[in-house]
């Protein structure tokens, strides 16, 4: 099965799994002008044993552009609607938010407060070119007890590189992603130190077109943002 996007025959995949990093560095310099966007669904737990997140996240990406729309799973058409809009090239941040029954709220955070909002958001799971996997390749000290790479997954259709992230000490947990060669992440599942389920990320939808409107905000925002406003 081809990898996604670049069109990439599996063989391609086997990455020597002695030298993760630099598998992980060739994905990120892979990933920089892919267009796509998944459907992710994203769990939590809480002090017992019921999710205490349960979201669908729907990430975008084109070119400098990137957005989540988020939703409540278990308050499906009760909950308040969410679309955050990210463009890092501008450091352009735009929050927007929607009660039910409600027109769209939108504000706009830019300069170097807009790329400290976005970097503590799902920005940095998503997006491997500027996020927690860039982080890896680039800071020997995000590695925790060690990084490995094991056997190649396939994720709602598409397979990809797995990789296992120890905790220091890894009787803390770990942290399991996959991610395919042109940089879509296509799963994450955290385990803690009694290797409980903690939260897990899943791609459950993929698709390769984006059209150009889908960074245009709902309604023209503000031009302050306070981080209250996420």
């Amino acid at each position: 099965m081809p990898a996604f996007g670049l069109g990439l025959p599996a063989s391609v995949l086997a990455a020597d799994p002695s030298d993760p990093v630099s598998s992980l560095e060739r994905i990120v310099n892979g990933s920089q002008d892919n267009a796509y966007q998944v459907v992710y669904n994203v769990t939590a737990n809480g002090p017992s044993t019921e999710k205490s997140v349960e979201y669908t996240e729907t990430y975008y990406r084109k070119g400098d552009w990137q957005r989540i729309d988020i939703v409540d799973k278990r308050k499906a058409g009760q909950s308040i609607s969410t679309r955050v809009y990210f463009n890092r090239k501008d450091a352009d941040f735009t929050a927007c938010t929607q009660a039910p029954g409600q027109e769209w709220d939108c504000h706009r955070l830019t300069g170097s407060g807009a790329l400290q909002v976005a970097d503590s958001s799902m920005f940095f799971i998503f997006d491997p070119a500027s996020g927690f996997v860039k982080a890896l390749v680039e800071d020997p000290s995000s590695r925790g007890a060690g990084l490995e790479q094991r056997e190649n997954r396939e994720v709602a259709g598409q397979i990809g590189h797995t990789y296992v992230l120890y905790a220091a000490p890894p009787q803390q947990g770990y942290v399991e992603f996959v991610v395919t060669d042109d940089g879509l992440l296509l799963s994450i599942d955290s385990r803690a130190g009694n290797m409980s389920q903690d939260a897990a990320v899943e791609a459950v939808e993929i698709r390769g077109e984006v059209p150009d409107d889908a960074f245009k905000p709902p309604a023209m925002p503000s031009d302050a943002m306070s981080l209250s406003s996420l």
